[in-house]
């Protein structure tokens, strides 16, 4: 656990970590794991990265990222729906 907790703290990097305990980096991974869901934290599945947020979002209000935002999400709805507006050409 407490090589996991360094890790996860980024006090040690993962290959640092390997190096120094005979470990592979693949065995370093579960012990993150293992100690992120010992304090509570469910990680995500293997092979998924989380998403950093777009750098022209930080600086935004609450209301400039509804303004930004909404749009897009009506596109993705009507696009799950399978139709455009006129005057909108389809996305492939």
């Amino acid at each position: 656990m407490d090589i996991g907790r360094q890790v996860y703290e980024h006090l040690l990097a993962k290959e640092e970590a390997a190096r120094k305990h005979g470990a592979s980096v693949p065995c370093i991974y579960v012990y993150v794991r293992a100690y992120m869901r010992s304090i509570g934290i469910e990680p995500l599945p293997k092979g998924t990265k989380r998403a950093e947020p777009a750098k022209e979002y930080r600086s935004m209000t609450k209301d400039e990222l509804i303004n930004e935002l909404m749009p897009k999400d009506i596109e993705v709805a009507r696009a799950k729906k399978g139709y455009a507006v006129k005057g909108k050409p389809a996305r492939p």
